[in-house]
């Protein structure tokens, strides 16, 4: 498995984002897997973890899985989710993405889901839009030093 660099700003996966969630990723050329720990300032109910959280969480899988195994990081246009089991804060939650469908790098059809013990919580499908060139330059500047690796990982 490769590490993969975090973002510093990003609210899912900013290293550098105090109020963030800092998911980490790692991928085996196939998939990308993540994890993450919530806490108990990301519940909806009383100790349930809330649902636009999780969502989250399985939106920034789908876009790593695009930029990652898709060569290109993408924007969600469509996002489907279905919730199977409720997530509670201080649960270890291991995620897993990959893309169904690639149309050139430009669109990509993707799938996530998130799971606690064996147990899944929630399950996605995602259209991602490929970021244009220009605004690209942005996101690959806020992984700093760590930009090379990531383009060096993506191109091997």
């Amino acid at each position: 498995m490769d590490r993969l660099p975090q973002t510093r700003s990003c609210f899912a996966c900013g290293k550098n984002n105090p109020h963030g969630l800092n998911l980490a990723f790692q991928t085996d050329g196939s998939q990308v897997l993540a994890t993450w720990i919530p806490q108990a300032q990301h519940t909806g109910f009383t100790d349930m973890i809330h649902g636009g959280i999780i969502a989250t969480v399985l939106d920034e899988i789908m876009a790593w899985t695009c930029g990652v195994i898709g060569g290109r990081f993408a924007y969600s246009v469509d996002l489907n989710i279905r919730y199977s089991s409720p997530l509670r804060p201080g649960d270890t939650v291991l995620g897993f993405g990959a893309i169904e469908k690639n149309r050139r790098s430009k669109i990509f059809h993707t799938r996530a889901r998130i799971v606690v013990n064996n147990t899944e919580i929630a399950a996605a499908g995602g259209k991602y839009l490929a970021i244009k060139e220009l605004a690209e330059a942005s996101l690959w500047a806020d992984f700093g030093e760590d930009a090379a690796a990531l383009r060096d990982l993506r191109a091997g």
